[in-house]
């Protein structure tokens, strides 16, 4: 009898660890990784790029996914003011592309992001809400994706973070754990967060 349940009890585990395994590789629809950039594409950054400090990245993506969101959200102490800029809601042709963010820190957080996969290439440009008091009187970190991270269909994926203190001591913490616990947010005066969100759906 004890073998039979031992048996039994086995064949459980291996089917519950064999689901488990199924489900992980089915969330997974491809990989976003900080890119890797020739001599020539950092010289034209130089070029271009004086203002405004430049992140890239390469994405890779499974057959299924068609299109892609990119917003920017602001907290303040942890709660929700609004989202800031345009929603980006892209159609994706091809499995391979990148995400450009420019990012002007030097007078109003001035953003600009493009978008480019095998087909096109489209960009846009907005500046946050104006808290000049905020800039000049608060301290201010940052941190950012750089380390390639698996992309799951309708899930948030962090590409940058800004926080304001008052002091200018603050904890910084890795990108994703800002979606992943939303309480750290309390711990700053005023955070901006850029995201985006890789769907198996068409834009509507």
């Amino acid at each position: 009898m004890k073998k039979n349940k031992v048996i039994i009890l086995t064949m459980y585990l291996l089917i519950m660890i064999s689901i488990a395994g199924c489900k992980s590789k089915a969330s997974n629809v491809g990989k976003i990784v900080p890119a890797v950039l020739t001599k020539a594409e950092e010289s034209m950054l130089e070029l271009v790029g004086k203002e405004r400090e430049y992140d890239i990245y390469d994405y890779n993506l499974g057959d299924n996914v068609k299109s892609v969101q990119i917003w920017l959200e602001a907290y303040n102490r942890g709660e929700k003011i609004e989202d800031v800029g345009p929603l980006s809601l892209q159609q994706l042709n091809g499995k391979q592309g990148r995400i450009a963010i420019g990012l002007n820190q030097d007078r109003d957080f001035a953003w600009t992001i493009t978008l480019q996969h095998d087909e096109g290439k489209s960009s846009y440009s907005f500046v946050t809400d104006s808290k000049e008091e905020i800039y000049k009187e608060f301290g201010y970190g940052g941190t950012k994706l750089v380390e390639e991270t698996d992309i799951k269909s309708g899930e948030d994926i962090v590409l940058y973070v800004i926080m304001f203190n008052k002091s200018n001591v603050m904890s910084i913490y890795d990108p994703q754990e800002y979606a992943q616990e939303p309480k750290k947010l309390k711990q700053y005066d005023f955070v901006y967060i850029l995201k985006c969100r890789f769907l198996e759906d068409d834009p509507s």
